[in-house]
């Protein structure tokens, strides 16, 4: 499968933020419905969601609602880096991205 391959079931700005964050250098990988971003030596693992659906009004962060099961093992079971994030500018505040860089 291609890494340009875009799963119908990624939110809808996957795309958009994906080919931003390429356009300032920063490589990144496609893998299932999150992307793995390398960036100064370092690897973050992202889930996109869309903040229409996915965003709690309350607390900004991922309504669990929004997760699909396999999200919610990982949630559980990864010991290494994980983020949600809605927006690039999500994205580079994870990674440490300054705009000056």
């Amino acid at each position: 499968m291609s890494q340009n391959r875009w799963a119908a079931k990624n939110d809808s700005n996957q795309k958009d933020i994906v080919k931003d964050l390429r356009k300032l250098g920063i490589s990144v990988m496609l893998f299932k419905h999150d992307i793995i971003i390398g960036f100064r030596g370092k690897n973050y693992l992202i889930e996109i969601k869309n903040p229409e659906y996915a965003q709690s009004k309350k607390t900004g962060k991922v309504k669990e609602s929004s997760k699909r099961d396999s999200q919610k093992k990982l949630d559980i079971e990864w010991q290494g880096q994980r983020g949600y994030c809605f927006t690039l500018d999500d994205v580079l505040r994870v990674i440490g991205f300054k705009i000056n860089d």
